[in-house]
């Protein structure tokens, strides 16, 4: 009897012990379990932190037209109408690590008259993709790759030479160092962007009837056809220096002000003996905007001496109507 007891109250401890264990270990496990589902919800939260990106577009048209009215003592009058309309879009990403910046501007304008053909007085396409990374992070320091391209969008002509969509075509790739910068008030009334580097630029020519100006001192005929003076294509390279600027601001409720420039400089071989030999593209763009209606300034800055034989720069004023969509 007495074994008995001692048997009873053995196996009873022994269960009251087990049951402590087993219990400790279930609560050890369900903490453990926690704090392994809030360490997975803490690294969702910061995936999804990183995973954010900004994303800013803007698409922009314009229209703008004037008459002009001319008489001379012994002849008719003359009524001439000027018009020219643009279309300005920008898609900017902007990452933690990554960002990608594209744009377009596509601008075309004409002079008609009762007594002319309409003569073609604006006639532009830029389109511009250039993805970038981070490198150092506490200088500000990106990898750019600048992809541009320049071309005409309708058959007209320049000084004597046909020029149409494609040809000529300007593409060049500029891969550079640089710093790009943003600041913004605490209103989020004014903001400025500044983009800026040095790189390396590959410049890629196409051509079909345009004739390079190192090439206009040849007779090109029958016997002598374009495709034997000169090729489709050219390609050049050399150092790049590029920079381009964006300023907005809301001057009031209805009155805002908008400028951006981007110009891009290229060298060529014999660039460190004779400074001329660089190609220089630029675009300016300004614009006072009330409600609907805008005063523009625009221009386009050329200079290749393998395309022209000097500096061409087309500027336009215009008032018209322009509304611009931002997402």
């Amino acid at each position: 009897m007495r074994i008995y007891l001692l048997s009873l109250i053995f196996f009873f401890l022994c269960s009251f012990a087990y049951s402590q264990v087993d219990s400790t270990a279930v609560v050890i496990e369900d903490e453990i379990i926690d704090s392994l589902d809030n360490s997975e919800d803490y690294e969702e939260e910061e995936i999804i932190e990183e995973s954010e990106s900004v994303i800013d577009f803007m698409l922009s048209p314009t229209l703008g037209f004037n008459l002009q009215s001319s008489s001379y003592e012994r002849g008719e009058e003359t009524i001439s109408a000027q018009w020219l309309g643009s279309l300005r879009s920008k898609l900017d990403i902007y990452g933690s690590t990554f960002n990608f910046n594209s744009s377009v501007t596509a601008q075309y304008g004409q002079i008609i008259s009762k007594e002319d053909v309409p003569q073609t007085t604006q006639d532009n396409l830029m389109v511009s993709i250039m993805p970038s990374m981070s490198l150092f992070e506490k200088l500000q320091l990106r990898l750019f790759f600048d992809n541009v391209l320049q071309t005409s969008m309708d058959n007209n002509d320049n000084y004597g030479n046909p020029i149409s969509f494609l040809d000529p075509a300007y593409l060049y790739h500029t891969l550079f160092l640089g710093q790009d910068y943003k600041w913004e008030n605490d209103e989020y009334t004014s903001s400025f962007n500044i983009i800026y580097g040095v790189g390396y630029a590959v410049q890629q020519t196409y051509t079909d009837k345009y004739i390079l100006e190192e090439n206009k001192d040849f007779i090109i005929d029958d016997d002598n056809p374009l495709s034997d003076v000169q090729s489709h294509f050219t390609l050049e390279t050399g150092y790049s220096g590029i920079l381009k600027f964006t300023y907005d601001t809301m001057i009031s409720e209805d009155f805002s002000f908008y400028t951006d420039f981007s110009i891009a400089a290229i060298t060529k071989d014999s660039f460190f003996e004779d400074v001329s030999k660089v190609s220089v593209n630029g675009i300016f763009y300004s614009t006072l905007k009330y409600k609907y209606f805008s005063l523009q300034y625009s221009a386009n800055l050329t200079y290749d001496e393998q395309i022209y034989s000097h500096r061409q720069l087309e500027q336009t004023l215009v008032f018209g109507f322009t509304h611009t969509f931002n997402f």
